[in-house]
């Protein structure tokens, strides 16, 4: 349930996190997603950064697909 509605939910925010310009702790600029990997997961080394972000941001889309699963939400697309 809700599949296509989390796919649409997962692009949409991601387009929206590449075009939210914030600056690196470098002081280079870089966009939000970025910015979230750095400040999250910069104890790690930047391909596990990466690794943690994108495990994150699934686990997001999922606990969110399961509370409209359990409040019986169904989105229609």
């Amino acid at each position: 349930m809700n599949a296509i509605a989390a796919y649409l939910l997962h692009v949409l925010f991601l387009k929206i996190q590449n075009l939210i310009h914030l600056p690196h702790l470098d002081g280079t600029q870089g966009n939000l997603r970025f910015y979230i990997t750095e400040h999250f997961f910069g104890w790690a080394s930047p391909q596990n950064a990466s690794l943690f972000y994108a495990l994150g941001y699934t686990l997001l889309w999922l606990a969110v697909s399961w509370i409209l699963y359990r409040r019986k939400i169904w989105i229609k697309v």
